[in-house]
């Protein structure tokens, strides 16, 4: 396969180029990284053989029928099953009050491209980010550089992955008349949520409102709207699901554990749904690598991807002395609480940032990922290639590259890819 880095001669003006028309539309500098004020979105592309992203949707598609099946037969599980999953305890009763369903799921896969093939590092089911980058700024990219978006047409999965999970709601006797996309008081978080309303085929409709601008109430969860309160019927929520268990109003009232009771009774819609906290936490990977590993419950199509896709993954660390192996949080994001240890357990690498450490953990095998070097405002540097799968209500849907360090935390850059 053809795998080229093309750069610009004028990196400079190729940034205005390809990201200032996008202002228009996103009126803010989500290319750079404001933090650290450095370089976010690379004004280079990847130009690669079509057949690899084929091989990147049809891992994602797989994984994702086998994660599917085995988020169903979860539910049916014991209290002490799905605690050993690291689930938090209040939180088990909405996660069995409604079906999994996989045309109601908006997320993202995390794949490793090694010597070994493609392999899963995570799929992030509850809330994806990259979706500016992958929708939008990729389209971006390519035009500039004359290939060909290989996310061409994906735009229409969004708003259908929307309209669909409104029918839904509308045959399960639940309103979808108003609409509200959600998040903290935090720039990602709220950019994000607006992109994605504004993407959704709901935006004449669909609203943006803070997180702490919503209100819990008997009959239903109500937004604050100019001095007012106003229904809220659907809800699309860059907030993730276990942090449910802990939100507490400062009276100590338990704010999210009522507002996933107003989702059983059926008074709101959430987008994505709470099974999908089944298939976020990185624990389902070690069940699945377990119930492989005992040749248990898997058919033989299936059996077939989990073993070309996956890393052996465990609750237990199945590596001491064998291999190299990374430590995660179950529920960690953006590289939190990421360790990388030799089999004799000396530590390589790890996470900086001091959230997500008391989560409980799986071990997964390291691989070595391939890296690229690439120049940017801040000079040349070395990134490991993570690629981002979409799936959309079922469907493989965006790609998407990071480059990172030996951690994909939030200093990894997003690199556009053509075809």
């Amino acid at each position: 396969m053809s795998f080229v880095l093309r750069q610009p001669r004028d990196y400079l003006a190729a940034r205005q180029a390809i990201y200032q028309p996008l202002r228009q539309f996103f009126p803010w500098e989500w290319e750079k990284d404001k933090k650290h004020d450095q370089e976010y979105a690379l004004a280079s592309i990847y130009h690669v053989d079509p057949a690899f992203v084929q091989e990147l949707r049809a891992a994602a598609q797989s994984m994702y029928s086998v994660i599917a099946r085995t988020v169903k037969v979860l539910q049916k599980a014991s209290d002490g099953t799905l605690a050993d999953l690291g689930l938090p305890l209040s939180l088990l009763p909405f996660l069995r009050a409604m079906p999994w369903d996989s045309r109601r799921i908006f997320g993202r896969f995390d794949f490793a491209d090694t010597a070994q093939g493609v392999k899963m590092l995570e799929f992030n089911a509850d809330t994806p980010y990259l979706i500016l980058e992958a929708y939008l700024g990729n389209a971006a990219a390519c035009s500039y550089f004359g290939l060909q978006d290989p996310n061409a047409g994906c735009l229409e999965d969004i708003s259908t992955f929307f309209q669909q999970s409104m029918e839904l709601a509308q045959r399960d006797s639940c309103l979808t008349k108003t609409v509200f996309f959600t998040s903290v008081d935090f720039e990602e978080d709220r950019r994000t949520a607006e992109c994605l309303r504004s993407l959704s085929g709901l935006s004449s409709r669909g609203r943006f409102v803070l997180l702490k601008d919503l209100r819990i109430c008997a009959d239903g969860l109500y937004a604050v709207t100019e001095n007012s309160l106003e229904k809220v019927d659907v809800l699309y929520r860059m907030h993730p699901l276990e942090n449910f268990a802990l939100d507490k109003a400062a009276d100590g009232y338990p704010t999210g554990l009522e507002c996933l009771r107003l989702v059983v009774e059926k008074k709101l819609v959430l987008i994505n749904p709470i099974p999908a906290l089944l298939a976020q936490t990185k624990a389902l990977q070690a069940l699945i690598w377990g119930l492989y590993t005992e040749k248990a419950f898997f058919t033989a199509p299936e059996r077939e991807s989990i073993a070309r896709y996956m890393l052996p993954t465990c609750l237990e660390n199945c590596f001491a002395g064998k291999s190299r192996y990374v430590e995660k949080a179950i529920f960690g994001r953006e590289g939190g609480a990421v360790a990388i240890f030799e089999p004799d357990g000396t530590l390589l690498a790890k996470d900086k940032l001091p959230y997500y450490w008391k989560q409980p953990k799986v071990d997964q095998k390291y691989v070595d990922v391939k890296s690229l070097r690439v120049t940017g405002v801040q000079g040349a540097f070395d990134g490991k290639l993570i690629w981002g799968v979409f799936v959309a209500g079922g469907k493989p849907s965006a790609v998407t590259i990071r480059l990172s360090g030996n951690i994909t935390d939030a200093d990894a850059k997003f690199l556009p890819v053509g075809i």
